[in-house]
């Protein structure tokens, strides 16, 4: 979803000629609202424990997502920090999953 996300800001960017600084603000903004909704969307699918499964995820996402660092020069510093970034949509998504299908009750 992060992908398509940055396709529409780069298609944005190109129609109105933006400044790369706000372009870097846009696919910021884009990369956030659309990994919060795919770990909704992931969170809601998820069997329990729905944190378990979301937290495999977040770590697998952030670990693909390496392939940045040897296909598109990003600084290795950056890649690291992006854990930062992806937990928070983790958290974030996580949450807002909560308002589409709650928990079943434990069974002790």
């Amino acid at each position: 979803m992060t992908f398509l996300g940055g396709c529409l800001v780069g298609i944005w960017r190109g129609a109105t000629k933006a400044d790369p600084a706000g372009a870097f603000v846009a696919i910021a903004i884009s990369n956030l609202l659309a990994g919060t909704i795919a770990f909704t969307i992931s969170g809601v699918l998820a069997p329990p424990p729905r944190w378990r499964h979301l937290f495999i995820v977040g770590v697998g996402s952030w670990v693909l997502s390496l392939v940045n660092v040897f296909a598109f020069g990003v600084p290795v510093e950056q890649w690291l920090s992006g854990a930062i970034g992806m937990a928070m949509m983790m958290g974030a998504g996580g949450g807002l999953s909560y308002l589409f299908k709650k928990d079943p009750p434990r069974s002790y």
